[in-house]
């Protein structure tokens, strides 16, 4: 579970970066 916790911001970042890349298209 701890370890699950620790890769939600993981996931955000990702999530984050590819809303960057696909928003301008």
């Amino acid at each position: 579970w701890y370890r699950w916790f620790n890769e939600i911001p993981v996931i955000g970042l990702v999530a984050i970066s590819i809303l960057v890349i696909v928003k301008p298209f």
